[in-house]
């Protein structure tokens, strides 16, 4: 263990090496298979949501769907490259498997880590603003054009290229504290005020225009959305600032890990189920696929019974045939 630690010693500033304790290979392997096995979920997970909106013409053509469609290939690179590479370079460096190309990985896992979680916290900022703005002014949410919803998805993605670039170019975790962290905190803190002022409008102040149903069914999906924000990226926040002035505890930072990771399989099922029009597009393409798949069996059925039926005629004719009857002695 003393050679993993001087091993380790030189990238301290990456949250695998947050502190040098005694791990046993037992406990790495564990904590590695716990993130291969999540990023296969949430890879999974995400790709649903993506192949019902690239079946989906309809909810393609509605410009309300760009963010969520965003939100979901933002959290397919957590599942897909991210938190895989998170947890190769752990084993690797604990000597699990060879590690070749330390430096370059170890840059190129700050840069995904940080460029898929900072996307996937502004496309939840951008959904929580953009059902604000609909709440708030529903007649010009209507007329907002398409190229609104472009420029402002090019400019999510451009934002969440371009912290953790300034986050590898400045170097000490320290100072690159500054670039990252008031931006998620920013950004949680709009998704918090923008459900609360939409919940505050919809329920005090239109109560008599909605029932009940859907007053219950929005208050479990802001209280949800917001519960399970706040609960997978606070943690992380709060010990990524702690250890940039202690190291703590081995336990506490991959569990952060696998909190803030797993907010990206909640993020899809959490919007796309609760929309009735997802369900019913998800029915669809998976009910076709089903019919599809009997039609193509009763197809094959249907071409093997002329075979079939052919066969027994012949053989039926064969034995009638008076050159092959046999006859008594």
């Amino acid at each position: 263990m003393a050679n993993n630690s001087s091993q380790l010693e030189p990238h301290r500033n990456f949250v695998v090496m947050a502190t040098l304790t005694h791990v046993s290979t037992s406990e790495v392997k564990a904590w590695c298979a716990t993130f291969f096995a999540e990023a296969v979920v949430v890879t999974i997970g995400n790709l649903f949501i993506m192949t019902v909106f690239a079946k989906a013409r309809d909810m393609r053509r509605q410009h309300g769907h760009y963010f969520l469609m965003n939100l979901a290939l933002a959290d397919f690179t957590v599942g897909a490259f991210a938190e895989p590479l998170f947890g190769y370079i752990l084993g690797g460096y604990y000597n699990l498997w060879i590690f070749k190309y330390k430096d370059i990985l170890f840059t190129a896992s700050i840069f995904l880590d940080m460029f898929s979680g900072i996307s996937s916290i502004a496309f939840l900022a951008a959904i929580a603003l953009e059902r604000l703005y609909a709440t708030l002014y529903p007649t010009r949410y209507r007329a907002t054009r398409t190229a609104s919803y472009t420029a402002v998805t090019l400019l999510l993605w451009a934002i969440s290229a371009i912290i953790p670039s300034i986050r590898i170019y400045l170097g000490n975790d320290y100072i690159s504290l500054y670039a990252w962290m008031p931006v998620l905190c920013l950004l949680l803190l709009l998704i918090g005020v923008a459900y609360i002022v939409m919940w505050a409008k919809l329920l005090f102040f239109s109560a008599k225009r909605l029932n009940q149903s859907r007053e219950r069914r929005l208050n479990v999906t802001v209280s949800i959305l917001t519960l399970a924000s706040l609960s997978a990226w606070l943690p992380f926040i709060i010990l990524n600032t702690a250890n940039m002035f202690r190291p703590v505890s081995l336990v506490a930072v991959y569990s952060t890990k696998v909190l803030h990771y797993g907010n990206s399989l909640v993020n899809p099922f959490l919007f796309a189920l609760k929309m009735p029009k997802f369900r019913q597009a998800a029915k669809k393409i998976f009910c076709s696929h089903r019919r599809n798949a009997e039609g193509n069996r009763e197809s094959n059925r249907r071409q093997q019974l002329p075979l079939k039926t052919s066969h027994s005629s012949s053989s039926q004719n064969y034995r009638n045939s008076p050159e092959v009857r046999s006859t008594s002695v």
